[in-house]
């Protein structure tokens, strides 16, 4: 069976630092210079920037509005130089497992930003290219989150889906009050995405809840619990998303040649 991988953009560009820059670059800036706000940054629980300086909803009003211009100023991910690993895992499991692993292909969500021309989508899959084995078909699409439900995703064959936000996902799906028993089943899909949590007293209550036994519950392992009966669900560590720190890119770089 074919492999197919579909990531968003937005999670092999930096595009919320570049959101960031355009409110206010001093503090993209501070976040680049100073140890404790790029700490603060890469390891985040949410969007809201509150404690750099940003008014509460300023940054998810602006990312809203995001554009190739701000693609233009987003730098790569540590994501962006790890599609090499993940081909690589893919096309050993084809060796292993042949009757499991046939095509291998990599789909590059460009949603939402339409404004590109050919000339620069195709930039985009060169560079790309460049970072994944000649094997794996690389593939630009445009997918807005609504469509990417439970219907499209078996019919195209999507077996991994990689996107940024989880909440954002599932509310285009099934609403703010999601309730669980309404998902879709996808037992050959796997979900990989950051997990936010804007409100805080829920997510203080989540971190000291203790049951019967005393026992507490991490809340992101409890997540995959409650959405493993319909698709594997892995959460991406919010630097893994950011904006790849320059020594590591220097010792990714040493390790590629």
């Amino acid at each position: 069976m074919k492999q197919i991988l579909l990531f968003s953009l937005d999670l092999l560009l930096d595009t919320r630092l570049a959101t960031l820059s355009s409110i206010d670059s001093a503090i993209a800036a501070s976040i680049m210079s100073d140890p404790t706000k790029n700490k603060m940054y890469r390891t985040r629980i949410n969007d809201q920037f509150t404690n750099l300086g940003l008014e509460e909803n300023c940054f998810a009003d602006a990312y809203q509005k995001r554009n190739v211009d701000t693609l233009k100023q987003s730098r790569p991910t540590r994501l962006l130089f790890e599609l090499s690993t993940i081909g690589n895992q893919l096309i050993k499991k084809s060796l292993m497992e042949p009757h499991n692993v046939s095509d291998i292909e990599f789909h590059i969500n460009f949603y939402p930003y339409y404004q590109l021309s050919e000339e620069e989508r195709e930039a985009i899959i060169g560079a790309i290219k460049a970072r994944v084995q000649d094997v794996i078909l690389i593939k630009g699409v445009y997918l807005p989150e609504k469509k990417i439900d439970a219907s499209y995703l078996r019919s195209s064959e999507i077996t991994g889906l990689f996107f940024y936000d989880f909440s954002e996902w599932v509310n285009s799906q099934y609403g703010v009050d999601v309730v669980a028993t309404d998902i879709m089943q996808m037992p050959s899909m796997s979900v990989y995405t950051t997990v936010s949590f804007n409100n805080m007293t829920g997510l203080k209550d989540a971190i000291e809840f203790k049951n019967d036994e005393g026992q507490s519950c991490d809340p992101i392992m409890g997540l995959h619990g409650m959405f493993a009966p319909y698709f594997y669900l892995e959460s991406l560590a919010m630097d893994s998303v950011s904006i790849i720190d320059p020594d590591e890119l220097i010792k990714k770089e040493i390790l590629n040649k």
